[in-house]
């Protein structure tokens, strides 16, 4: 997973280390060391100034970007990993999905855990609050997206249909519709106060999982990463494939079901709606023009991304700023990036890895 700032103009990833780099330069700015086992999710505060990072250590640290000190780590999902993680709209209160088949609610003022819910028959992959803060929904491996109330912890629903688990769940931004990708290829938009199905999205070869699924922020458009290599972009009012941003990805090996090499495993929209990033099993960041479909190779150089996130808000001046992270790789030693970039990819491809932008 990868996050923006509000800000618009920094990216960060990571692999087992936290990194903040400045795209323009290539330059590796900050490393956070501080996990003992991969990164699995990253996401920026609301506000920017605050990155959580998510690791198969089961603990969940909260650091601050101006001095790179960890404000906080969170453990009470003890050695189980975990695999997810989201902020209320107020910044105020964390969520997390674990392989333990919970998810916890965090108080993040003090620190301690608000609720633990429980109802997933084994671990828990994805979360997310809707824009209004009072619901969140989880999906996970026994094939259910369900929903919570905050306040309560009590399940509002639960949400079949998926043959297999449920790897990502996002709120469309005016919270009447819900995402979920999963397994065999499948994304679903649900009814959020219903909790019916109202489209099934096939595009995605049938074996493979969808890794990520998200609305851009303007919330005309559903984009869907899977580990067939392909990036979808869908209307999301008609559930209509607008385009296929699969780049160079779609000289993946799949057999059995597994993708072996390139295969989409993160993807982030910009504030602006106009650009998505994607990461990839090869550790390479990739930039797509929503209208035009052009791409630019962002980074490569790093192991198999596990998350992309732009940091939310507004851009200010020039450009935006992308989170990623990825698993570490060999030496299970987690990095986040953190990134900049000027403007949506607008021709040639470009690459830009640690010795600065070279063309591909």
């Amino acid at each position: 997973m990868v996050a923006f700032p509000r800000d618009g103009r920094t990216l960060a990833s990571a692999s087992g280390t936290v990194m903040d780099w400045d795209v323009a330069r290539g330059a590796e700015q900050h490393t956070l060391p501080g996990h003992e086992g991969s990164v699995s999710a990253v996401v920026f505060a609301p506000d920017g100034r605050t990155l959580v990072s998510a690791s198969n250590d089961g603990t969940v640290k909260l650091w601050d970007l101006a001095t790179g000190v960890v404000r906080r780590t969170l453990t009470g999902h003890k050695v189980y990993r975990v695999n997810g993680v989201a902020f209320a709209p107020d910044g105020r209160t964390l969520a997390c999905a674990s392989n333990d088949s919970t998810v916890k609610v965090w108080d993040l003022a003090t620190g301690a855990v608000r609720r633990t819910l429980t109802g997933h028959r084994g671990p828990v992959y994805a979360v997310a609050f809707g824009p209004d803060g009072r619901t969140l929904a989880s999906g996970g491996y026994d094939g259910t997206v369900k929903l919570w109330d905050v306040a309560t912890g009590a399940i509002r629903g639960t949400l079949a249909g998926h043959w297999g688990p449920v790897t990502a769940v996002v709120f469309a931004p005016d919270g009447r519709t819900l995402a979920s990708g999963g397994f065999r290829g499948t994304v679903k938009l649900w009814d959020a106060a219903t909790g019916t199905i109202w489209r099934n999205l096939a595009g995605h070869w049938w074996g493979g999982e969808v890794t990520a699924v998200v609305f851009a922020p303007d919330g005309r458009t559903l984009a869907s990463g899977g580990k067939d290599g392909n990036v979808k972009l869908w209307d999301a009012e008609t559930g209509a494939e607008r385009r296929n941003l699969h780049g160079e990805r779609e000289a993946s090996v799949l057999a059995y079901g597994l993708v072996i090499a390139n295969g989409v495993t993160a993807v982030a929209f910009a504030p602006d709606s106009r650009t998505v990033a994607s990461g990839a099993v090869d550790g390479s960041i990739r930039l797509h023009d929503v209208a035009s479909g052009r791409r630019a190779v962002l980074f490569q150089g790093l192991h198999r991304i596990l998350g992309l996130s732009f940091i939310p808000g507004p851009v200010v001046g020039s450009g935006h700023r992308l989170a990623a992270a990825d698993d570490g790789g060999p030496t299970n030693r987690p990095n986040v990036l953190l990134s900049r970039f000027v403007e949506p990819p607008t021709g040639e491809d470009t690459s830009l890895d640690r010795n600065g932008p070279t063309q591909s």
